[in-house]
């Protein structure tokens, strides 16, 4: 026991969720070094929804964030304390301290994949390009761009490929800025990311041919996540494993009553780097030809530590 409680001082952060297992035998210390990742998420996350609406209640903040309400006056009494809020008579103000401390938290970019010819759970296109398919009378990848810049975020990058010509009247409309992926016909969507590698930052990464019905991005993002969505009965998509709290344990292919990644990513800045690495690792292998980008997740995720944004019902 003294032994492993020296030694335990030494886990970083980006250690916990691997160390969940051994959950209760060091039950106490895990609770104490995720505590302190946990405070600086609930911190964040509670700041920019105050950002959004100064006069929100605790009680309707705890329903927004899904937390506790205890949880939200404790996490609020110490941004008060540390002066990242101010409290006014119509409300809680977001301080310009509060403002320095979210800004490693805030989102730079997104990245959209689109140089495929298209594959979608909502159906198959060979005439144009998977993102251009309309839902409820709206073009897919329009309604990913509209949502990203309705949160704030204005630099968005498409990687095109298949018909890259579509694509050319979103930069007028939108403003955003298109990388061509030569491999997009011979490499799977890896390649997409490898070209759009210097991107990379803290980033949205998105699929064109993905129909998403709530608008779940923000400018600020606590940690980095993976979107997933729960399939009832047996599945051959991408399947995770989460601890209780959240982080993602494991993904592999196939399962059963299980969360399964769909659609939108977010990565921090760290994850970003590490991505980058093993991007160019990875590119001109021949037996990485068929890869999605998620493949590089799944062979090296002790390196990636992710939560499931759980979006059940809103993302196709």
């Amino acid at each position: 026991k003294k032994a492993f409680r020296f030694r335990s001082w030494s886990l970083s952060l980006k250690d916990v969720p691997l160390f969940e297992g051994l959950l209760p035998a060091c039950h106490g210390i895990i609770i104490q070094v995720d505590g302190v990742r946990m405070s600086q998420g609930n911190t964040v996350i509670i700041l920019r929804e105050l950002l959004k609406d100064p006069q929100q209640t605790q009680r309707n903040l705890a329903a927004t964030c899904g937390m506790s309400l205890g949880t939200i006056n404790r996490v609020i009494q110490r941004a008060l304390d540390q002066h990242y809020l101010l409290r006014l008579d119509d409300g809680l103000r977001v301080t310009d301290e509060g403002l320095i401390f979210l800004e490693p938290y805030k989102v730079k970019n997104a990245i959209v994949l689109a140089a495929g010819f298209t594959s979608s759970a909502l159906g198959t296109v060979d005439e144009i390009p998977g993102g251009f398919l309309k839902v409820k009378g709206e073009i897919m990848i329009e309604r990913q761009i509209e949502q990203l810049q309705d949160r704030g975020i204005f630099d968005i990058t498409l990687v095109v490929g298949y018909q890259m010509e579509a694509y050319d009247y979103l930069v007028d409309r939108y403003g955003v800025t298109l990388v061509y992926n030569p491999d997009f016909a011979t490499i799977n969507n890896y390649a997409s990311l490898c070209h759009a590698a210097d991107k990379l930052d803290n980033t949205y990464i998105l699929v064109a041919d993905t129909y998403i019905e709530k608008n779940f991005f923000n400018l600020y993002e606590a940690t980095s996540w993976y979107c997933c969505v729960y399939c009832e009965g047996d599945t051959n998509d991408w399947c995770v494993s989460t601890s209780p709290m959240g982080w993602i344990k494991n993904i592999r292919v196939g399962g059963k009553d299980s969360l399964t990644v769909v659609g939108p990513a977010y990565l921090n800045r760290e994850m970003s780097e590490r991505l980058k690495i093993l991007l160019n690792d990875y590119y001109g292998r021949g037996e990485a030809t068929h890869y999605y980008w998620e493949e590089i997740l799944k062979e090296n995720f002790n390196d990636f530590q992710m939560k499931a944004n759980v979006q059940t019902g809103y993302v196709y």
